[in-house]
């Protein structure tokens, strides 16, 4: 298919995709983070952490896999900033319609998760906010990286806040994109 240093694009021979430049930070714990496009079997969604370049941001771009030759390439004009404060985690949900996805991460100097719609028709530009958990602040670097993860189900997300040793476990709510109900394990 293809795979990305956080970098690069390159495709399934190894060359990079002629538009696959990208301003991913290699030192976030999910510098990109791919998930197919609903309804499309060649097509996929990058979504782009740069948490930790001067003026951080969260983007997404798609991927083609039917362009340039069979080969690949990024889509012009496709995509757009989703937000300019990230942490380094990202994760996704299957929604509840079993055909769309959320993707969801973290915003920094705050306690909010945003969760974005990912459907055939791109990603949607304004996030699901659920104000819930700790406050991870941009001081504190080691808090934004860590593990966000979901349960096999999808009706629960797990995040692993280093530099504040917790452990967070939320209710998901496929339909709707929220998060609710928090378990917080501190050290």
């Amino acid at each position: 298919l293809f795979y990305s240093d956080g970098f690069t694009i390159f495709d399934k021979t190894h060359n990079p995709m002629p538009n696959g430049f990208i301003q991913g930070n290699t030192t976030a714990t999910h510098p990109i983070f791919v998930i197919p496009k609903p309804g499309s079997e060649q097509s996929y969604y990058m979504i782009i952490n740069s948490n930790g370049f001067g003026d951080p941001f969260l983007s997404w771009i798609e991927i083609d896999l039917g362009l340039n030759g069979g080969f690949g390439d990024v889509v012009s004009n496709v995509g757009e900033v989703l937000l300019d404060n990230p942490t380094g985690k990202i994760t996704a949900v299957l929604h509840s319609n079993l055909t769309d996805i959320w993707v969801v991460s973290h915003e920094l100097n705050s306690n909010n998760y945003h969760a974005w719609l990912a459907t055939e028709n791109g990603i949607s530009a304004t996030p699901i906010i659920s104000p819930i958990g700790s406050n991870i602040m941009a001081s504190d670097f080691d808090s934004g990286n860590g593990q966000i993860k979901t349960s096999h189900s999808g009706n629960q997300i797990v995040a692993v806040n280093r530099g504040i040793n917790t452990v967070e476990i939320f209710n998901f709510d496929r339909s709707l994109g929220t998060l609710y109900n928090p378990i917080i394990l501190a050290n």
